[in-house]
């Protein structure tokens, strides 16, 4: 069973815990770590403290491309499609309500290692062994431990999603796109997703969903209104009523493609 000397032998160090504050989840960084959260790259561990004598345990190996601030909203308030924050965020609650802490270490940074002129990013090369060789009870279904690439390759997202920024953790769509609410997007219901993900969508009058919450929209493709004959939406009503009274005109906001013709908004605020 991996615990945190195994963390602590390769420079890892405890820089705070998970709470439980008004029935939330919460975390509390010690003071001289609290500029570490806000640096992209990062390693991360969650590690099991018992309350009695027995040895503590690595349950959850991560890494993040944003900051752990960023990644850690996740854990605090997952969203009902991100199966591996719902996970954490639940085990954390039941180590906790059971009397045990769970601490929290970070990977010391080392922006020393390179390459010639090029930079290493040691959080980006570890994580895989070190998933493989401590095999943490919350990364792993059924003793099945997937590395980031094998993530990647199982769900079938594009390269350059893989590589935009976003945690893989946290990808439960094939891909996503951006609609700036401009006139036409704003005031008509239209949405264009793009050329590049245009192989998500099917032929001109095919039916696509868009799931917002618990509610569903439909429309038919129209591959007649763009010159390159990419697909445009238009959910018209109630959907242009649900926009104007949560977003406001000039906002960005984000679809998740769930499957070939179904769609999800996913923007909780403007990007």
């Amino acid at each position: 069973m991996a615990n945190s000397n195994d963390l602590l032998e390769i420079q890892f160090e405890r820089i705070g815990n998970w709470q439980i504050e008004n029935g939330q989840l919460n975390y509390k960084i010690e003071s001289g770590f609290l500029d570490s959260i806000l640096y992209p790259n990062a390693l991360y561990a969650f590690v099991r403290i018992p309350s009695n004598k027995e040895e503590d345990e690595v349950m959850y190996i991560g890494k993040t491309t944003r900051s752990l601030k960023g990644r850690f909203q996740g854990y605090k308030n997952p969203g009902s499609g991100q199966q591996t924050n719902i996970k954490v965020n639940d085990g954390i609650k039941k180590l906790l309500s059971a009397g045990e802490n769970v601490d929290i270490f970070m990977l010391k940074s080392l922006d020393c290692l390179s390459w010639g002129i090029y930079h290493i990013n040691l959080a980006a090369g570890l994580e895989d062994s070190l998933v493989r060789t401590l095999q943490p009870n919350w990364n792993g279904r059924n003793n099945n431990y997937l590395t980031e690439t094998e993530v990647i390759e199982s769900i079938g997202i594009s390269e350059d999603l893989a590589d935009s920024g976003e945690d893989v953790e946290q990808l439960t769509f094939l891909d996503y796109f951006n609609v700036t609410l401009g006139e036409a997007y704003f005031n008509q219901g239209f949405i264009n997703p793009g050329v590049r993900v245009d192989h998500f969508f099917g032929l001109e009058n095919e039916m696509v969903k868009l799931r917002i919450g618990q509610q569903v929209f439909d429309c038919r493709i129209d591959r007649r209104a763009n010159g390159y004959r990419s697909p445009r939406l238009n959910f018209k009503r109630p959907y242009i009523d649900y926009i104007q009274s949560h977003y406001k005109y000039g906002d960005t906001i984000r679809f998740g493609i769930s499957a070939k013709n179904e769609i999800e908004l996913i923007t909780s605020k403007k990007l």
